[in-house]
């Protein structure tokens, strides 16, 4: 509707100008005139509204699928990379590439329309040797495309690339300055300033690219269109009703090339709209892992001093245990810790596993504001409400305690593990 109606504004402003010369009223298109230019503003704020509609959406489904795609891969949980992967993706990249592709596709549709439709009016009000023009100028918009296409696809990935690897630097950035260890702070600036160095290589290489075909599309668009006016004003055969439509209506014309180049630079820049989107569903369509060649190793350990070697015997060890409390046990990298991830991927639901680092688990009664022993309980509170959970894995649960509340815990432990099973690897100083 939008782009209709600014279309019509042509015809009607046209006619204005032809009943006026013949002294006939014109003020009937006058007023449609004005309409035209008027009413377009309603449904394009309109349209923007549902453009933030369409991008919730979109937003939201991208979360739930590639949240679903992560859910369950324990084998990979202790994977820096690919967390820092799916975390970069979800937290910081997902919506504004989303916003920013479904944007290009609106204005993409709005330029194709506008460039239809206002194309349309002009071939039926001015002279046909315009259309040739319009044809040629696309014909060489179109070789524009496909010269620069693949190159505009290959800067837009690496563009892509060095961005997350770049964020995910200065993702480190309070845990290596705020601390004030000048060691690790120099270490990071380094890596800081190499990429930031390269994405920031990148960016500018991009954009060369971009202009470089901007002005291309620029000159393909125009200077056609120009040879072929300036040969109807010096035929000298043009009818003055047809000079007066063509000199009304050169803004008109020159702004319906301008969406040409634009519409066409658009069609360009779909590649690079498409590598993007291709680095942020990788996380979704890529395979996350090899599970046999995970870093969760399992060794030789000890549960209570029984000795196990490797996940098979593990799993056997504990295959036909409803209860009781087992302590793993076990020198630096003998895979303590891998050993309670076998276990959660071999119980499934039926397990809770409570990792060292899980401060950013989310819970319903816990209270950021308590200390690290009354968060510790209220988490365990929590997990024996569940029905389904039979299997209470714990690593290091007892990092950060002091000793009042480490025997508290303890004593909470001894009693659950009369009904549930209790499998824990301790810190160092127990």
């Amino acid at each position: 509707m939008h782009q209709s109606l600014v279309a019509a504004s042509t015809v009607f402003l046209t006619q204005v100008i032809e009943r006026f010369q013949v002294g006939a009223d014109y003020l009937p298109f006058l007023y449609l005139y004005l309409a035209a230019m008027t009413l377009p503003y309603l449904p394009g704020c309109g349209s923007f509204v549902f453009l933030q509609r369409w991008i919730n959406d979109a937003h939201h489904a991208f979360v739930t699928l590639l949240s679903e795609r992560i859910r369950g891969q324990v084998s990979q949980y202790r994977d820096v990379s690919q967390r820092e992967r799916v975390t970069a993706t979800l937290a910081r990249n997902a919506l504004p590439v989303l916003r920013e592709h479904i944007t290009f596709m609106r204005d993409l549709v709005s330029f194709t329309l506008n460039s239809s439709l206002s194309m349309a009016v002009i071939l039926f009000l001015l002279p046909s040797k315009l259309a040739l023009g319009y044809v040629a100028s696309f014909v060489l918009c179109l070789g524009c495309i496909f010269l620069f296409r693949k190159t505009i696809a290959a800067s837009s990935s690496d563009y892509e690339i060095r961005y997350l690897a770049y964020t995910d630097t200065l993702n480190q950035a309070w845990d290596n300055v705020a601390l004030g260890n000048s060691y690790n702070e120099a270490i990071w600036r380094r890596r800081k300033e190499e990429a930031g160095r390269n994405f920031y290589k990148a960016a500018i290489a991009l954009q060369i690219r971009k202009q470089l075909g901007n002005v291309l599309l620029a000159g393909a668009s125009l200077l056609p269109t120009i040879f072929l006016i300036v040969m109807i004003f010096r035929d000298g055969h043009a009818s003055p009703p047809v000079v007066a439509a063509v000199v009304v209506n050169l803004t008109r014309i020159f702004l319906i090339l301008n969406a040409l180049s634009a519409l066409v630079y658009k069609v360009l820049d779909l590649s690079s709209m498409r590598a993007k989107l291709e680095v942020l569903f990788a996380p979704v369509t890529a395979p996350l892992g090899d599970a046999s060649a995970s870093v969760d190793h399992v060794g030789t350990i000890y549960v209570n001093g029984t000795t196990v070697q490797g996940r098979s015997q593990l799993i056997d060890y504990f295959s036909n245990i409803e209860d009781g409390r087992f302590r793993i046990t076990g020198p630096n990298g003998s895979g303590k810790s891998s050993a309670l991830l076998a276990l959660k991927e071999q119980f499934g639901s039926r397990g809770f596993l409570m990792p060292t680092n899980r401060a950013s688990l989310a819970w319903k009664g816990v209270n950021e504001m308590r200390s690290t022993g009354q968060q510790m309980i209220s988490s365990l509170q929590e997990i024996v409400s569940l029905e389904e959970v039979q299997y209470i894995l714990l690593d290091e649960w007892d990092a950060n305690l002091d000793q009042d509340n480490t025997t508290g815990i303890d004593a909470v432990l001894d009693t659950l593990a009369s009904t549930k099973m209790i499998v824990e690897v301790r810190h160092l100083r127990g």
